[in-house]
């Protein structure tokens, strides 16, 4: 097989550590509360003016938050299911920015998660192209 790096390989060992010790898969991080019908509403309505809000259809959603990462905006999305929850967590919502935008990247850093510039951020891309950002990428 091809050399997969050391991230992969360091996850098959401790699943097959796991499968020789009988260790069970772990819980799900989503086990947290979920908003329940109408809580989005009644928060937005209570913070009118602080924030902004405007519900789309999921074309329409997929189409401003191109355009708004296209401009060097910081969103935050798609809130919804149960909350995840551990020490880095963000709740299973999302906090958006276009990396190769330097500008939006100390603004994120500086004014959204009040945190040092060279703290790494996790981003994510299209498996399809992954070797375009990555080194070491392991054929799918």
């Amino acid at each position: 097989r091809a050399a997969a790096g050391p991230v992969v390989e360091a996850a098959e060992a401790a699943e097959a550590r796991a499968a020789e010790v009988g260790a069970r898969a772990a819980p799900s991080p989503y086990g947290g509360t979920a908003h329940p019908p109408g809580a989005v509403e009644a928060a937005l309505e209570e913070y009118a003016g602080f924030v902004e809000a405007e519900w789309l259809t999921e074309a329409a959603a997929i189409e401003r938050t191109a355009a708004s990462l296209a401009a060097g905006e910081i969103l935050a999305l798609w809130a919804s299911g149960g909350a995840e929850y551990g020490p880095r967590a963000l709740g299973r919502r999302s906090i958006v920015a276009d990396p190769r935008n330097a500008a939006a990247v100390d603004r994120l850093n500086r004014l959204v998660k009040k945190r040092e510039p060279f703290r790494p951020f996790a981003p994510s891309v299209l498996v399809e192209h992954a070797g375009e950002w990555f080194e070491g990428v392991p054929p799918s």
